[in-house]
């Protein structure tokens, strides 16, 4: 669940943060914002891809887990 606690003393703050609804990003903008927020994988999410990956003597293995 996601809330959001406004905190307004005045009228005109109170206006502003309940205006922001009416926000609109661009896609890039959303792009850019996921990017920045993106959250690393969790164990043991993040080793599920490494253990199905293909495992075969001598190859090496990526370690990058995005």
């Amino acid at each position: 669940m996601t809330s959001v606690i406004i905190g307004a003393k005045r009228l005109d703050q109170l206006n502003n943060n309940l205006n922001s609804v009416n926000i609109k990003l661009s896609d890039e903008e959303l792009k850019k914002l996921n990017d920045v927020s993106k959250l690393a994988p969790e164990y043991p999410g993040g080793m599920l891809k490494i253990q199905s990956s293909n495992h075969r003597p001598g190859q090496t293995r990526s370690w990058d887990l995005e």
